[in-house]
């Protein structure tokens, strides 16, 4: 799949959760306070500010779908405190060797 052929999935896609969530494309642009073509833009797949698309994902609840693709993997509880005790407070005393 091209890059331009993902670009318009995703557009697709969000254009379908605003039609399941029954918002028009202008009370999307209210919302977050941008123009009615730049939503269009991002259902069409054209080019837009990144920001835009955030901004799009979060009116429409999507957000939570972005950890889905990259989860964030945060160490257990018992790793940190490992990892805590292995960190260095100071620099050691060059050994010379004989």
């Amino acid at each position: 799949m091209t890059n331009f052929a993902i670009i318009q999935e995703i557009g697709k896609r969000i254009k379908y959760k605003r039609l399941e969530r029954n918002q028009t494309q202008q009370d999307i642009a209210n919302r977050i306070g941008i123009s009615r073509i730049t939503v269009r833009k991002i259902e069409e797949g054209k080019p837009v500010s990144f920001i835009h698309y955030i901004e799009v994902l979060r009116e429409l609840h999507l957000l939570d779908a972005i950890d889905q693709l990259f989860p964030q993997e945060l160490p257990s509880p018992l790793e940190m405190l490992r990892h805590k005790k292995k960190i260095k407070m100071r620099a050691s005393t060059p050994k010379i060797l004989r």
